[in-house]
Order: structure tokens, then C-alpha cells, then sequence
């Protein structure tokens, strides 16, 4: 389903075999074909044919019911990180400034998310990136540019290597595309005077339609749960998790339990410092890209890596806060600054060429 702004009528536009889906339930509705003259019509192109202003107006009722319905299901059952952002985006904005700079923040959540997702499993699948042309330093890049980049080079290499990664049930280059066109536009609002709350309105409008495209072609990202290792069960093969899933930011705790054969992949990564990415049987890391900051009284608030500075004993860590509290820096008391430099190591040594591409 497209959900670009509902458009205007004119008969010219509408068209009765693009829009099966809503001619098979209005038929439903209405209690199947219809018999005239000996000959069986379908409600739907009787009134298609008859009242096409009738049609439209049934048409668009059906849209936005939809839109609406898959609205609360991103909100429910997507990744905190993007539901979360999203609904601020719908119900918890003040003024047209700050909705604008929430659409921006959820298209930008999405790329922080996919880029998280698809190196975190290269990395713990041992996926080798040689073949591609992505630098060292980009990994650890604060340019969504190369996030994008790598994003779709590893999506082409997988596909080429047909690696079973979970993340392509939902990553696909169409999306990165969208993406990309996304950030273009955002470079340019970055460059331009501050906006009336009838230009920003405008803008939404415009694009909010893309962004649910998006939304809905990544729907399979519905099935990660994000979770921070909390304890071990009774059992080796199982362990209590804290969930991050869907937009409340309130905590909710489960168990998760581990195939035999996947527990020597997963067991390294099993303690609190970690953002774990659950997917089926799959279980992966995806800190440090995905990561939190503990509050005053201990809960942990996602976040997501934006840029480092400096290096060795002088390395600060960059993230955002999903708390609204923007981008801040995270002591050696929130992220290991060793465990963060493990990590990209790991990653850097399944690329190509290190020696001569330069380091971050």
C-alpha cells in the first residue's frame, strides 16, 4: 500500500484494478456480487461506475483506516528505538518545528537502526566485507552518507554471497534509496532559514508519506526485540533479558532461551554491557552501535553511537540519547572504552586492504 498523501479527486486518477484490496472487502461488506438482469457485478465497480465520487470517498476512508491501523502497529510491536521516536512524531510534539525535527529523527533512527543491524551481523556471523570498498574509518564515520553506503554494499555482498542474514527480510537497496533521497532533503532543511509553522506543516506533508513507505517496507523489523542481558537462568541454555520494544519507555523483562548450538556464538556477549538483538534462534550483539546510558536512579536509556573523538587514553564516545537528551558522551562507567575498540577491531578485520586504506 502507498502511503503518500490521500489524493484529490478526479476520475481521470482512480483506477478500479489498482485497488483490489479495497474492492474485495467493500464486496465483503456488501454481501458478494450482485445480480442484475441474470448477469453477477461486483458492488464495488457498480459503484465505481455509478458514483465514482462515492467510490473515491469510500476509497480514501479505507486508506486512512489502514494508515491508522499500521501506525499502532509500529508503535506496538517495532524496535523502541524507531517506535518510540515515531510516536513523539504523531501524538507527543508541541509545535510544527519540533514535529518536523521528529520526522527527521525517525528516518534518521531507521538508518541508525539498519546500519546497527546489518554490521552487528556481519560481524557475528564472520562474514568477510573484502569485497566491498568500505574504509576502515567509515565504520566508526558520524556521516550518514557512509552509513548508507555500507548499508547497501553489504546488502549487494550478501545477496551476492547469499549469506543468511535475518536483517535482508527487511533491508532491501529500494529502501536505502529512499533513504538516501531523505537525507538529501534533510541536508537542505540543515541549510535553511528557521521555517513557519506553515512551512513545516507543509514540509510533513510532503514527506511523512515517504517516511511511512519506509515504515512499512522495513515491516519485518517487527520481528527484532532489542534486549539488555540482565541474568542467567536456571539453565545454561536460557537468560532474563530486558525487552525494548514498541514506544513505551516503561520496562518489561522476559526470558529467552538458547539453541545448543548457538550458545558458544552467543555466551561471549552475554552480560549487561551489551544491547543484544534477538531474531528467531538468532541472538547478536549489536553494542557498540546500539547501546544505553544508565540515569540517575539506574535504568537504562537507549542510544545510539553518532561519532567518537580523539583516540587511546584520549577517546570520547559520542551518543544519542533516546530520552530526547540528545547527543552526549559516554563515560568508561556507560560503554567500556576497551569493549568498544574490540568490537571495531572485529569488525575493521573483515574489510579489505587494512594496511593501506588508513584507520580511524
Amino acid at each position: 500500500m502507498d502511503f503518500s498523501p490521500v489524493f484529490e479527486y478526479n476520475s481521470e486518477t482512480i483506477s478500479y484494478e489498482e485497488n483490489s484490496d479495497f474492492n474485495e472487502e467493500f464486496d465483503e461488506q456488501e454481501g458478494g456480487y450482485v445480480a442484475i438482469g441474470g448477469y453477477q457485478f461486483r458492488p464495488s465497480f457498480i459503484l465505481f461506475t455509478v458514483e465514482p465520487v462515492g467510490y473515491h470517498t469510500a476509497l480514501v476512508e479505507f486508506r486512512q483506516d489502514a494508515i491508522e491501523k499500521f501506525k499502532e502497529f509500529v508503535y506496538s510491536k517495532f524496535p523502541t528505538p524507531i517506535a518510540f521516536v515515531f510516536e513523539r512524531f504523531e501524538r507527543g510534539y508541541e509545535n510544527q518545528q519540533q514535529r518536523l525535527k521528529l520526522l527527521q529523527d525517525t528516518w534518521e533512527s531507521i538508518i541508525y537502526l539498519l546500519y546497527a543491524l546489518i554490521v552487528s551481523e556481519y560481524r557475528h556471523f564472520r562474514f568477510s566485507m573484502t569485497e566491498t570498498a568500505i574504509k576502515p574509518k567509515q565504520i566508526v564515520s558520524n556521516k550518514i552518507d557512509d552509513r548508507l553506503s555500507i548499508i547497501e554494499q553489504l546488502i549487494t555482498l550478501a545477496i551476492d554471497k547469499n549469506h543468511p542474514l535475518p536483517c535482508l527480510n527487511y533491508i532491501s537497496n529500494d529502501v536505502v534509496d529512499k533513504l538516501r533521497e531523505l537525507n538529501r532533503v534533510r541536508n537542505e532543511f540543515s541549510h535553511s532559514f528557521a521555517k513557519t509553522d506553515l512551512q513545516c506543516r507543509q514540509t510533513i506533508s510532503r514527506y511523512q508519506g515517504d517516511v511511512l513507505n519506509i515504515l512499512q517496507g522495513i515491516s519485518e523489523i517487527s520481528s527484532i526485540t532489542l534486549a539488555r542481558y540482565v541474568s542467567q537462568e536456571e539453565s545454561i541454555l536460557s537468560f532474563r533479558h530486558e525487552d525494548f520494544k514498541g514506544a513505551s519507555l516503561n520496562r518489561t523483562f522476559s526470558a529467552k532461551d538458547i539453541m545448543p548450538d548457538k550458545l558458544d556464538s552467543v555466551s561471549y556477549h552475554l552480560n549487561s554491557r551489551n544491547v543484544l538483538a534477538i531474531h528467531g534462534e538468532d541472538i547478536y550483539c549489536v553494542t557498540p552501535f546500539v547501546h544505553f546510558r544508565l540515569d540517575d536512579i539506574g535504568n537504562p536509556k537507549l542510544c545510539f553511537y553518532k561519532q567518537k573523538r580523539g583516540r587511546d587514553v584520549c577517546l570520547e564516545l559520542f551518543y544519542e540519547v533516546l530520552d530526547g537528551s540528545g547527543e552526549v558522551p559516554l563515560g568508561e562507567d556507560q560503554i567500556s572504552k576497551a569493549d568498544f575498540v574490540n568490537a571495531i577491531n572485529e569488525i575493521k578485520n573483515l574489510l579489505p586492504d587494512l594496511s593501506g586504506r588508513g584507520s580511524s
